[in-house]
């Protein structure tokens, strides 16, 4: 009955030392799980400690940018209203020649029929 005792008990110890060995395992394998992910966060966080200047940086030249953006915006509906008054430059000139030649025509065709007028 000892022997039964005694292979009973090394069992048990057996089964023990097999289940603190995978817990050796699964222990080493978390610190290496624990040490990769403290390396990220450590590298995250020398990229990150950066990231609000980039971000105050980006904000600004975006201010800056629409700033001018608004001001180009200004100028080119200047420069089409420029553009609008030239296209019509033409036409004015048409129709202010025409005006000018019917004055002059106005103009030399009175004295004209009044001498006629006047010398029959």
């Amino acid at each position: 009955m000892v022997i039964v005792v005694i292979g009973f008990n090394v069992a048990i110890s057996l089964v023990c030392l097999a289940i603190a060995g995978r817990i050796w395992k699964l222990r080493s394998a978390l610190a290496k799980a624990a040490d990769a992910l403290d390396s990220a966060e450590r590298a995250t966080d020398r990229v990150l400690s950066r990231a609000p200047q980039g971000i105050d940086r980006g904000q600004s030249g975006t201010y800056r940018l629409r700033q001018q953006y608004r001001q180009l915006e200004l100028k080119l509906l200047q420069v089409q209203q420029i553009l609008k008054v030239l296209g019509l430059a033409p036409l004015v000139w048409q129709w202010y020649g025409k005006q000018s030649k019917f004055q002059q025509f106005l103009q030399t065709s009175t004295p004209k029929s009044s001498g006629n007028r006047s010398s029959r």
